[in-house]
């Protein structure tokens, strides 16, 4: 998945989906079911019920369908209504919960088991069944479960496993992750960053200003921000505020409105940068931002955020003009570098050529053919990206 940049089970399901046909001799059966469940084989639904609460029991009814949606990507709710997981663990239904009896880790294998698990400070499943087909001379695979690990210290839950002494999975996030100044999220565990409790920690991190996102994936702590800008969450609210009578532009940051605001006494606290009051800007519920080409733009307006949408708008404001001049005003409003090639194949894709560009779009064209451009393709050129 790693070498396809396939990001999730959805993307899987698809691939292999469109792939069926190609595929001439079939030596695994597979069937592709609601997105995204795949069938493999003979798999069982059954078995894979059991499967999955073995590893969690004792587990409460509600709960052991919350965990199997996030071990296998079907919602909660289908997999309540589907009578063969439901038959499946009827027959372990105590009291509103599901409880089966399982092995613990052979005392045998104990102490290796540990020592292999203080390598990392988080485990995911499929990594811990590789550990134990590894180094695991005694102990059966149903021995991954959440009561063999905590009788040795750890706890498994749902699909990973950490220390107990972290006490919960938010306090190993905060623990391990936002206790740094500097957080590259593309430096974790992709499987880590796409927890569902991971992302809410995340998600509270940045509504409540701990972090603000200085960077694509990159965040920075209110402890540093202090020390670098000498402000507050409280003023960086204020800024918030402040900035907001800018926000009925259609599109916006810190770079087009800098000239308006840098002698407020508040935004001299940025010294200068007009990113960091661009990340400022963009750190709210209601607005939009996208990363190009060097540069952030901001709107109120999601579905308007793309690059003809802003050409149009430039026109509107100062008149249709030269695809070099509209490089020029664009890249000077926003302070990003786009080149006009970019601009000039948004503009044709979506039909807006004729409203933005006073050039003729064919001899534009046949300029990049006598400069050898043509053959570019345009994902090389730029990549757009919302946050």
């Amino acid at each position: 998945m790693e070498e396809l940049d396939i990001r999730d089970g959805y993307e899987l399901f698809y691939v292999i989906k469109s792939s069926l046909d190609m595929w001439h001799e079939k030596q695994l059966a597979i069937r592709c079911r609601r997105v995204p469940t795949i069938v493999l084989g003979d798999a069982s639904e059954e078995d894979q019920a059991i499967g999955l609460l073995k590893e969690i029991s004792p587990v409460a009814y509600f709960d052991y369908y919350e965990f199997y949606e996030e071990r296998y990507g079907v919602r909660k709710e289908s997999a309540q209504a589907n009578p063969v997981i439901a038959n499946a663990l009827s027959a372990y239904y105590i009291d509103g919960q599901y409880i089966i009896d399982v092995p613990a880790i052979d005392e045998r294998d104990v102490q290796q088991v540990l020592d292999a698990l203080s390598e990392k400070s988080l485990w995911f499943i499929e990594d811990i069944e590789n550990l134990f087909d590894r180094i695991c001379q005694y102990t059966p695979h149903d021995a991954i479960n959440a009561a063999a690990f905590r009788r040795i210290g750890y706890t498994l839950n749902s699909s990973y496993v950490y220390c107990s002494s972290y006490g919960t999975a938010l306090n190993f996030f905060e623990e391990t992750v936002f206790s740094k100044d500097i957080v590259d999220l593309t430096s974790l565990d992709r499987r880590m960053v796409n927890l569902g409790m991971f992302a809410a920690a995340l998600d509270k991190k940045k509504k409540t200003l701990e972090y603000i996102e200085t960077a694509p994936k990159i965040l920075m702590s209110i402890e540093k921000i202090r020390t670098v800008y000498d402000l507050s969450v409280e003023e960086i609210r204020e800024i918030q505020s402040l900035m907001s009578v800018f926000y009925d532009e259609p599109f916006f940051n810190g770079r087009s409105i800098w000239a308006e605001v840098e002698n407020l006494p508040i935004v001299q606290k940025l010294q200068g940068n007009d990113w960091m009051l661009t990340c400022i800007m963009r750190q709210q519920d209601a607005v939009a931002s996208l990363s190009v080409a060097g540069g952030i733009i901001l709107s109120l307006e999601s579905a308007s955020l793309n690059l003809s949408r802003i050409c149009e708008w430039i026109a509107s404001t100062h008149g249709k003009m030269s695809i070099t001049n509209l490089e020029h005003t664009f890249n000077e409003t926003f302070g990003t570098r786009i080149p006009a090639s970019k601009l000039a194949e948004k503009l044709r894709t979506s039909g807006s050529w004729d409203a933005v560009v006073t050039d003729s779009m064919d001899e534009y064209i046949d300029s990049l053919v006598d400069a050898g451009l043509s053959d570019i393709d345009a994902d090389d050129l730029l990549q757009e990206e919302f946050f």
